[in-house]
């Protein structure tokens, strides 16, 4: 708990500005005792700064930790950084998270990139448990993108929004946020490498976009009910799916109506993406 704790503490109190005062070319010194803030400007122990404190020993780990301190710092009070912007969650939250993936993640030979990804998965584990919500967990996501530890790819697919051809779908606030639930629990590890950090096929981005909005909702619901979850597909229930397909659709730009989607096969096929052509390009495409 006091790692936890201390972690905390850094992250909101002096992270918020954790490069101030830091040069990598010159010695430690009590003007120069800044940490970096994002992953490519890490130190190694070819940096003086390194060299010259005896946390060259730790291969810099202390001096480095200001990355990681940075990101929690986003994740909990927001801002801005490297063109990402983060709507903060929260301490207590963060803190949830944290202590989540310290204690059931994390060992001395992780990586930064495995920090990002326990503090995620945990984040989403606790989605389940409803502790923190999706939204919580994609402005974790987002933090640590800030610091680096997103690839570039990611924090493009992420940030980019729906565009506006999207069509009007027919489903509830209600779906979609128990369908959140279902993914964060039993498919976020496996699927959709920009829905809660998890890996495989993307479920939301430029690579959805352009593989399923010229489809059918009825296509994207057999698609999921026959690969999700990876180890146990199609284990779900016909309304658990459903609910998944509700939650993919709001995360890709969809609004929620009143009307619930249905669970007949036909009526999901006559649901499309698009929105229909107008009059005008009809007679344009006519032409």
């Amino acid at each position: 708990m006091c790692r936890v704790t201390q972690l905390r503490t850094r992250s909101v109190v002096w992270s918020s500005q954790p490069s101030g005062g830091f040069l990598k070319s010159a010695s430690f010194s009590l003007a120069n005792k800044g940490q970096p803030d994002h992953y490519s400007n890490r130190v190694t122990t070819f940096d003086r700064i390194c060299s010259s404190t005896t946390d060259f020993f730790n291969g810099c780990v202390h001096i480095n930790s200001g990355i990681v301190n940075r990101a929690l710092f986003l994740a909990s009070e927001g801002g801005n950084q490297s063109g990402v912007a983060v709507a903060g969650v929260g301490t207590g939250k963060v803190g949830r998270i944290v202590y989540r993936a310290l204690t059931t993640k994390l060992i001395p030979t992780s990586t930064f990139l495995d920090a990002a990804k326990a503090s995620y998965d945990a984040c989403s584990e606790l989605v389940f448990a409803q502790v923190v919500t999706v939204p919580d967990c994609e402005q974790v996501r987002l933090a640590f993108a800030a610091v680096g530890l997103l690839t570039a790819e990611e924090v493009a697919a992420v940030t980019q929004a729906a565009p506006a051809s999207l069509g009007t779908l027919q489903f509830t606030a209600e779906q979609s946020t128990t369908g959140g639930i279902v993914y964060g629990g039993r498919c976020r590890g496996c699927h959709g490498a920009t829905l809660l950090g998890g890996l495989g096929p993307p479920l939301t981005g430029p690579l959805f976009r352009n593989k399923w909005y010229d489809g059918s909702v009825g296509a994207l619901y057999d698609f999921v009910k026959t690969r999700m979850p990876k180890v146990s597909p199609g284990s779900l229930t016909p309304t658990e799916y459903l609910h998944l397909v509700a939650f993919i659709v709001k995360e890709n730009g969809a609004t929620p109506g009143s009307e619930p989607m249905p669970e007949n096969s036909q009526a999901l096929n006559e649901m499309g993406f698009r929105q229909p052509a107008t009059d005008t390009e009809q007679t344009t495409q006519a032409k």
